[in-house]
């Protein structure tokens, strides 16, 4: 039942003590085994994702497009069976191994169950690409069961709202569209145990999470772009949980695990990006000021033998030349291309980031300093208007990551 209180919309959860616990159907999977009915794909390319980067993602996009970063292959076998991560039980390297896949489905999928055939090509890739093979056996271990207060402060999601995906913040997390089993996921990595989902909750959601800090000042200080997002601990984890009415329950149950027989990465599998020497003074003929959209400027600069890019708004992030035009962010996961005029001057750049491009080109100096001072002034008439402060004007605003579909 919905209901309507303060201008807001909360979802009234069935009594826990009503809810019938659907039992994941994961059937067997032997070698050479694979789902007549599983969706193929026309193309795939598989390589290594990185560890240190901020940018990971699990995307689907219009074509029958799949495009997966920087995503650990533990968790890439949870998306495409539906199940936890601690529900798996396989090699020490699955939590250390990092990768990349970008494929095409050979008949792009429609209808309200075109996730569910993403996650259907998933394990496809998975027996053909990585070999990979297991059983199942039940075990009685330890678990966290999420229950839903009467009220929750969670709006269910409207035709057309997008998503599914789950969006990290410095110190939360936000749902857009999202079934509760893309949320347990996401709990159940920070707790290190299965989460059995209680609550009754079977549509699709959104709401946002945010947990409080529990350290001091000096011990969360990170002027670096890694130090933007924080895990929290399982009590802040709890108390946030709390704030929009879900309660974690300790006890046993019995789990259904996936036992992994076998599982190798591909043979030809190499790093995304290889790094080539340049000389610092080369770096020289890149820098400048490009007109980003939304009136940002991203900013191409060199400290010492190191080139840095920065958009207005956000930190400094470090380049690596791949080639004599073409460098990549790792921990963003961008790739910049340098385009040069007739002359052989550097006149613009191609931006490129989980799929989508962008063009900027270089701006003047002048015009440069003219956009500055325009975004600094907006934002001091921003914080001038009544009522307003300095959070209200999104000069404070927490930067998010590129939306996942599932959790990272």
């Amino acid at each position: 039942m919905v209901g309507r209180e303060s201008g807001s919309v909360r979802v009234r959860a069935q009594p826990h003590t009503q809810v019938l616990l659907e039992k994941k159907q994961m059937s067997e999977q032997h070698p050479g085994e694979v789902e007549s009915s599983w969706p193929g794909y026309e193309s795939v390319t598989i390589t290594l994702g990185v560890a240190e980067t901020i940018s990971r993602a699990l995307l689907v996009q219009p074509g029958g497009n799949l495009l997966v970063r920087n995503w650990r292959l533990r968790d890439f076998i949870a998306d495409a069976y539906n199940i936890q991560t601690h529900e798996i039980q396989g090699p020490d390297w699955l939590d250390t191994q990092f990768i990349n896949i970008d494929a095409r489905m050979a008949e792009p999928p429609t209808g309200p169950d075109h996730i569910k055939q993403f996650h259907l090509m998933m394990r496809r890739i998975l027996a053909e690409q990585f070999g990979l093979t297991f059983h199942r056996e039940t075990r009685q271990m330890p678990v966290c069961a999420l229950i839903a207060e009467s009220e929750t402060h969670i709006q269910e999601a409207r035709s057309g709202d997008p998503g599914p995906n789950l969006r990290r913040k410095p110190n939360g997390v936000t749902m857009s569209a999202a079934p509760m089993e893309l949320f347990n996921r996401f709990v159940s990595q920070r707790l290190g145990r299965p989460v059995l989902d209680l609550t009754g909750l079977t549509a699709t959601y959104n709401f946002s999470l945010n947990w409080a800090s529990e350290s001091t000042p000096d011990e969360t200080a990170d002027a670096s772009p890694l130090g933007a997002l924080r895990e929290p601990t399982e009590s802040e984890l709890r108390v946030a949980l709390e704030k929009v009415g879900l309660r974690l329950v300790d006890q046993s149950a019995d789990v259904e695990m996936m036992f992994i027989d076998h599982i190798e990465l591909p043979a030809d599998i190499a790093p995304a990006h290889s790094t080539i020497p340049m000389a610092s003074e080369q770096f020289d003929r890149f820098v400048g000021h490009y007109d980003f959209p939304h009136d940002r400027i991203l900013t191409v600069y060199r400290e010492g033998d190191t080139l840095f890019t920065q958009v207005t708004g956000q930190p400094p992030v470090e380049i690596r030349a791949e080639s004599d035009h073409k460098f990549f962010a790792p921990l963003v996961d961008a790739e910049y291309t340098f385009i040069y005029d007739s002359q052989g001057r550097v006149a613009e750049l191609e931006f490129r980031q989980f799929g989508h491009n962008t063009t900027a080109k270089l701006l003047d100096e002048r015009t440069a300093q003219q956009r500055a001072e325009k975004m600094v002034s907006q934002i001091l008439r921003q914080m001038a208007a009544p009522g307003r402060s300095a959070a209200d004007s999104g000069s404070g605003a927490e930067a998010e990551t590129t939306a996942p579909i599932d959790p990272v």
